[in-house]
């Protein structure tokens, strides 16, 4: 999953001890524009990508990433663009 030109990467950031998590909401993953996130963790010093979440089904511009919490072992993420009952 390479990032993008206006990706968005950064704009939503979560850390917990070792780890950090990014949202990359307008990241053309499984949609355009559908976002994604990505979870680092750390080693001897270094981020390391340990996954990219992009939940298959997004659409245009679902915005996966645009909210983000994270709270021990529980990872929240928002959508703002989800339309469920219309079309983008």
């Amino acid at each position: 999953a390479e990032l993008g030109i206006g990706s968005r990467f950064g704009w939503t950031v979560a850390v917990e001890s070792d780890r950090i998590v990014v949202g990359a909401w307008s990241h053309t993953s499984t949609a355009p524009a559908g976002g994604a996130v990505f979870c680092y963790t750390l080693r001897d010093r270094l981020w390391v990508k340990e996954q990219v979440l992009a939940p298959e089904g997004l659409a245009t511009e679902d915005d996966f990433g645009s909210g983000i919490a994270l709270a021990g072992d529980d990872l929240i993420i928002g959508a703002q663009g989800d339309d469920t009952t219309a079309r983008n």
